[in-house]
């Protein structure tokens, strides 16, 4: 927790004098759709994507006027080589089948977000088309987190029942 929390710390204690020196800037911090929910096992990880959310907001109170914006962008599942190295991929910009079809359970978008939706919305936060945009949450999640509990279980219980029981072609749904 000391670095997840004290390095953002750190750079933006550094970076703010500049940015104050030459009118303002720009503050992205990188949260998680875990910056605002609990998953088990996620204990340190959780809390400091929390501190995140907070951390930009606090900054956006105190140098709001001198033209410092601070805002966060949480991702949901970004399909990732990193996230995916034991599945095969068919293509460059999706993981392989089983975990796309998983994907397109959960999401009401239907898929899994790609690295490209992440930097297109770090780009709009940046850009001054987003200049009264401060303290901000962007969640891009493909509408992930817009559901309540009770709508995604039917969708991942007929996931369950259309996939056949086979450790190899349907590994256990996870999310975060």
């Amino acid at each position: 927790m000391a670095v997840g929390l004290k390095a953002p710390y750190v750079a933006c204690k550094e970076a703010i004098p500049a940015m104050a020196k030459q009118g303002g800037g720009c503050i992205i911090m990188m949260g998680s759709i875990r910056s605002f929910l609990a998953f088990s096992g996620g204990f340190a990880y959780d809390i400091i994507k929390a501190g995140l959310v907070n951390m930009a907001r606090q900054l956006t109170v105190d140098f709001g006027r001198q033209g410092i914006r601070a805002n966060v962008l949480c991702p949901g599942w970004i399909a990732t080589d990193a996230q995916n190295r034991d599945a095969p991929r068919p293509d460059t910009t999706a993981h392989g089948p089983v975990v796309n079809s998983r994907a397109e359970v959960i999401h009401p978008v239907g898929r899994a977000g790609l690295p490209a939706d992440i930097a297109s919305a770090a780009v709009f936060l940046a850009s001054d088309e987003a200049s009264f945009v401060a303290g901000a949450v962007l969640v891009v999640d493909g509408g992930l987190t817009a559901q309540t509990p009770g709508s995604l279980l039917p969708l991942v219980e007929n996931y369950y029942r259309r996939t056949p029981a086979n450790p190899t072609t349907s590994p256990k749904l996870e999310i975060g």
